[in-house]
């Protein structure tokens, strides 16, 4: 089987397979922890989230290992992998250190923890820690895999890790460990990612000789195209960080178990967003260090729609039955908490989703800066409606500054790099790149209203949540969402899949 269908049927068994888990697990978690010891588990993963500031090289890494790669120069690719890993596990270590000595702070003096979960949620800090230093081997190796294009490889360890973590938390439940053990097992999963990566780009490039090393020259290289991601991801972290953050410090650990939740769900949108249309990155550096300006406009149109589909595949139900799936998910009292946010959230994270080829063309480009502009914007405007809003309506409050600020910020972020570097006639894109996706949707929207009060069991749910996404993509072919190319390769794909899956050979580290 090919490395492209390989990518394929990887990323998105990789997006399905982490999300099936989420759904089984977090209802056992949340009754296991009660609320107070999952919004802690919560913000011991918020935390950690905020030192992947220091993730923001990896981009670098990838852009030139892909140019190194076609270029064939292999002392450059030596001297990129080596100074990566020696920055990352750098970071690691400073991080790790800082979590751990910090822990105690963090508990009883910033977040409003209850008294009896304060000796176990230290402890979970603590232990965290470890699995820090261990995530910073996989942005690493991710980095790598991503610039070797195998994304199928990623998708595969993601599997693995996500699996082993949520399996170990239930089990850790079953017998009695509690937090502490869904923390241990989460950094147990951690230190196999990052084995895992380690073997995988041995594998990769069987050619490497390593060798230990810190070059000053490739470090400043990857610095001077990191620095716009650093920022980028610094006021990204207020963007997808704060609104937990201040939750947590100003309503309690509560409210963020009951906000986590529809995060969790409407984030997937991005995830599978992200997964999908990875490749846009290399492809446009790629062709744009070709000059090939026809072929980066069609990549553009292409993927951009792709992208709008997948936002409404899994936003439409998302949206519509918000009510009806929170609670044959999680039960009434919960969906009466959270439907609002997951209506909110749902909004605002489709509209992220849709920045997600735009950043991969920019970044492609070579002009980070305005990916990091745009980032800026968001934070700002995020924080001012989390200020505004979560004191006043608490978990409500921090998505509808979520969803506010989408809206301000979005729609001239694609005005800006169209005009700037794309050039596509507006008609083009207001018709075929969002009017078609959404006629297709409109039928789908009108069915899944109707039906509403026929959902009276998860069964009922499941099936109206198969037919949704089975009849919005059919509907898309007749309304023109997909060239002939598209659709005679969807065709193809699916028939190279399903031998695939007969002969068992979707295995990750199968050369082409």
């Amino acid at each position: 089987m090919s490395k492209a269908i390989r990518n394929v049927a990887f990323g998105l068994l990789g997006f399905a397979w982490p999300v099936a888990l989420l759904l089984v697990s977090t209802p056992i978690l949340l009754r296991g922890l009660g609320e107070e010891g999952f919004g802690v588990q919560a913000l011991v993963i918020n935390v950690i989230g905020y030192l992947t500031i220091f993730n923001s090289m990896q981009g670098a890494g990838t852009k030139y290992l892909s140019e190194f790669l076609a270029k064939q120069e292999r002392e450059n690719i030596t001297k990129l992998l080596s100074t990566s890993l020696f920055f990352n596990l750098g970071v690691g270590i400073v991080g790790g250190l800082a979590i751990f000595l910090g822990s105690s702070l963090l508990v009883t003096r910033i977040f409003r923890v209850p008294d009896e979960l304060v000796p176990a949620s230290t402890l979970a800090f603590q232990l965290a820690s470890i699995g820090f230093v261990a995530s910073t081997i996989s942005w690493w190796g991710t980095a790598v895999m991503a610039g070797l294009q195998r994304y199928d490889v990623v998708s595969g360890i993601a599997i693995l890790v996500v699996t082993f973590s949520t399996l170990g938390s239930l089990l850790a439940l079953v017998f009695g460990f509690g937090l502490v053990g869904v923390v241990v097992s989460n950094v147990v999963g951690a230190l196999i990612g990052a084995l895992a990566y380690g073997l995988s780009v041995k594998r990769g490039l069987p050619w490497l000789r390593w060798e230990w090393r810190f070059d000053k020259k490739m470090f400043r290289l990857l610095f001077g195209f990191g620095i716009f991601a650093t920022i980028q991801v610094i006021f990204g972290l207020i963007s997808v960080q704060m609104d937990r953050t201040l939750l947590g410090l100003w309503i309690g650990v509560g409210a963020v178990a009951i906000y986590t939740i529809p995060w969790g769900l409407t984030t997937r949108i991005q995830q599978l967003c992200s997964r999908a249309l990875q490749v846009v990155f290399p492809l446009t550096s790629e062709l744009n260090s070709q000059q090939r300006g026809d072929q980066l406009m069609r990549l553009f149109l292409r993927a951009q729609t792709l992208n709008t589909v997948l936002v409404i595949l899994i936003g439409m139900p998302l949206l519509l039955l918000a009510r009806d799936i929170l609670t044959q998910w999680m039960g009434t009292e919960f969906a009466e908490q959270a439907t609002l946010a997951l209506e909110l959230l749902t909004i605002a994270y489709g509209l992220y989703s849709l920045c997600i080829v735009l950043g991969g063309i920019i970044w492609g480009l070579g002009h980070p800066e305005v990916y990091t502009g745009f980032s800026i914007a968001l934070a700002l405007a995020n924080l001012i409606g989390y200020v505004l809003f979560i004191p006043r309506w608490a978990v409500d409050g921090a998505a509808w500054g979520s969803m506010l600020s989408s809206l301000v910020v979005v729609p001239p972020l694609f005005w800006y790099v169209n005009r700037r570097f794309l050039h596509v006639p507006w008609r083009t894109l207001l018709t075929t790149v969002f009017g078609r996706p959404l006629l297709a949707a409109l039928p789908v929207a009108i069915f899944l209203w109707l039906a509403k009060p026929l959902i009276v069991n998860s069964v009922v749910l499941l099936v109206m949540l198969a037919i949704a996404c089975a009849g919005y993509l059919g509907l898309t072919i007749p309304v023109g969402v997909w060239d002939r190319d598209e659709v005679a390769f969807a065709r193809r794909l699916l028939l190279k899949l399903k031998t695939a899956v007969v002969s068992r050979k979707l295995f990750p580290f199968q050369h082409s």
